[in-house]
């Protein structure tokens, strides 16, 4: 979390953080109240955190915090907390890091009750306790553990003698680097000293306890008669639990700073090769109009910059649709549609989208498949297929003319009844990468430190989103690369045969289309899009293809103009989702409640920029026909027109 000092501005906060507090966005904890401190800390708590931010004086200065979070379904969430005062653009702010520890806490709880239990059935917690006068350093034992390995039932029995007993203990048992420290704490002189002011003094060592070194504590209490006479008692206790758990809890914190930092590093490396990324087709896309626009009389020449504007634009897209994948991806939104599929006609479908590109950087690529004994299954064609072009868009990039890649398809044994176990490896013989980059491969934003320099463009999203489809579908990934040989990724799946038959059923439903081209360019059609921009490129391509088009710019100047229109008026919708006034979905909900049949069952068709698959279900579930993403691709569009339409 980063806010303003006062806790009113609100300037940045993860979703981490957000689950931890208990709030969906940043906007339902600011409604909630929050002011520094979210209204879901547990209100003793609360006070404490405030105190210690209050002591936050210079920028670099930290506080470590610990708190309870109180979940509206009653769930305890303890969290460990540090507070930095920073300052950027001049402005001090606080910058936080949150980390739950409920179950570390929960077992806490359970070894501090093993360690009361312990204690109680032991009727002390400590392991020597004896009193002393420090006027004449005579004393007696209170209580003496029977440990021989701490030495302390032989070096506290009998009368005792303060500095006999504690420096032949010091010398036996206490660790050497401690015993010098030690000595001075517990000598008469600065015991009398420290307890004039102090009534009670802490000391934490170390012993050899057997073959492994334990955490102490000397506890020194003055007697009720100072300063008449300087008597006191003295304990001793393992404090090595308790030390072990603030060290660990202290790591774990550090780790977290460490991790929070390394990943603030990596999206800042991240944001500056994306502005590269992104300006650069940018660049061309405004350079190419300017150039076409100033050579009109030039046809040829208009052509030309118009190609290159669709293929930066369509680089300028892969990009952005890489960040909402992986965006997609974490947030545990995306879904897979398993459908019948034949995993050879998958690799020839591969083929033909990859060998145009490879011929044309002079590159050697092969499909095998023969080991395949299996090959139609249930899968999500879709998502395979974005594993595989993934993997082979790297071995394009980073493989030079003359070069090899091969993608090799083998079924293994040891697969459930029912299902196959199938290992896809795709190989190239390109540059290759560095051992430290391997490590690191399917990290998100990582790219190989070279490839800005050799100019080779990416998000460095594409191995983390293969990454997580691959463990989507509970399969494994693995890859092994030497620099200057080549490179080999290897992705192994277990997937559900279909019977036999299913696969080209599939197929055959889904290319059962008529051709609109005969009998359907003079059809009307109702276009609801807010922006001018996008209706102008919408009704140019709709009319240009011989269609009659109307437009509505919200979805209730829609619904008014279909209940005006006489009964079958228009033929299909077109409805953007997000406008004013009213959206896509309640028009299109309206549209279907209207008492009309004609008017209600009217073909609707989204046509959004919301272009994901749970967006095309909510677009199913409201009424619509079917769902269309922008920019819309001429090809797809009429497609959809065709399955509607007919």
């Amino acid at each position: 979390i980063t806010h303003s000092l006062d806790g009113t501005r609100l300037l940045g906060i993860n979703q981490a953080a957000l689950d931890i507090l208990g709030y969906d966005s940043a906007e339902d904890l600011m409604a909630a109240g929050f002011d520094m401190v979210a209204p879901s800390v547990v209100d003793e708590d609360a006070g404490k955190m405030r105190e210690s931010i209050a002591t936050l004086k210079n920028v670099g200065d930290s506080v470590s915090t610990e708190y309870r979070v109180r979940h509206d379904n009653g769930d305890i969430v303890h969290v460990m907390g540090n507070v930095k005062l920073i300052e950027s653009d001049g402005e001090l702010l606080l910058q936080r890091y949150l980390l739950d520890y409920t179950d570390k806490k929960k077992e806490e709880v359970r070894k501090e009750r093993r360690q009361r239990d312990l204690i109680q059935a032991l009727s002390e917690d400590y392991l020597l306790v004896c009193s002393f006068s420090l006027d004449t350093k005579a004393g007696e034992a209170l209580r003496v553990s029977g440990d021989r390995l701490r030495k302390l039932d032989e070096l506290f029995a009998g009368e005792l003698n303060l500095d006999s007993c504690l420096g032949g203990y010091i010398n036996e048992a206490v660790v050497e680097e401690d015993q010098a420290m030690l000595r001075d704490a517990l000598s008469a002189e600065s015991l009398i000293t420290r307890l004039t002011d102090e009534s009670r003094i802490h000391v934490n060592y170390r012993i050899n306890h057997g073959d492994v070194t334990e955490y102490c504590q000397a506890t020194v209490v003055r007697g009720g008669d100072w300063p008449q006479a300087h008597n006191m008692v003295l304990g001793l206790r393992s404090v090595d639990v308790q030390t072990r758990e603030e060290m660990k809890k202290k790591a774990l914190l550090e780790e977290a700073l460490t991790q929070a930092n390394k990943a603030n590093a990596a999206k800042s490396a991240f944001l500056s090769n994306m502005s590269h990324d992104i300006r650069t087709p940018m660049n061309a896309i405004v350079g190419f109009t300017t150039l076409a626009a100033s050579r009109l009389d030039q046809p040829e020449k208009v052509e030309e910059y118009l190609n290159k504007i669709k293929s930066s634009s369509t680089h300028l897209l892969s990009l952005i649709n890489d960040i909402l994948d992986m965006s997609h991806i974490e947030s545990g939104k995306v879904s897979l549609d398993e459908q019948p599929y034949n995993l050879v006609d998958l690799l020839d479908d591969l083929y033909s989208i990859i060998q145009a590109e490879t011929s044309a950087r002079q590159l050697y690529f092969s499909i095998n498949t023969e080991s395949v004994r299996h090959t139609e299954v249930r899968c999500d064609k879709l998502r395979i297929n974005q594993i595989l072009l993934n993997l082979l868009g790297n071995a394009l990039k980073f493989t030079n003319p003359g070069g090899f890649i091969k993608v090799t398809l083998d079924e293994l044994p040891g697969a459930p009844v029912g299902y196959g176990r199938y290992r896809f490896t795709v190989s190239d013989t390109g540059i290759g990468m560095s051992p430290e980059f391997v490590e690191h491969i399917f990290d998100p934003f990582e790219r190989e430190r070279t490839s800005t320099i050799s100019g080779i463009q990416g998000t460095g999203l594409g191995m983390a989103i293969t990454k997580n489809l691959v463990d989507m579908m509970h399969g494994t990934i693995s890859v092994k690369s030497t620099q200057g040989k080549g490179t080999s990724f290897t992705v192994e799946l277990t997937l559900q045969l279909a019977c036999e038959g299913a696969t080209a059923a599939a197929q055959e439903a889904k290319t059962q289309h008529v051709d609109p081209s005969h009998r359907l360019r003079h059809s009307r059609i109702l276009l609801v899009d807010d922006n001018d921009l996008n209706r102008e490129i919408a009704i140019t391509l709709l009319e240009d293809e011989g269609f009659t088009v109307e437009y509505a710019v919200n979805g209730c100047e829609a619904v008014e103009k279909i209940m005006d229109a006489p009964s079958g008026h228009y033929q299909l919708v077109l409805m953007d989702v997000q406008m004013p006034v009213m959206n896509g979905y309640e028009a299109t909900k309206a549209i279907r409640r209207l008492n009309d049949p004609t008017r209600a069952q009217v073909p609707i068709l989204a046509m959004t920029a919301d272009a994901f698959e749970e967006d095309r279900q909510k677009a199913l579930r409201s009424g619509m026909n079917g769902h269309l993403t922008k920019p819309v691709e001429i090809d797809k569009l009429f497609e959809a027109l065709d399955e509607v339409l007919s």
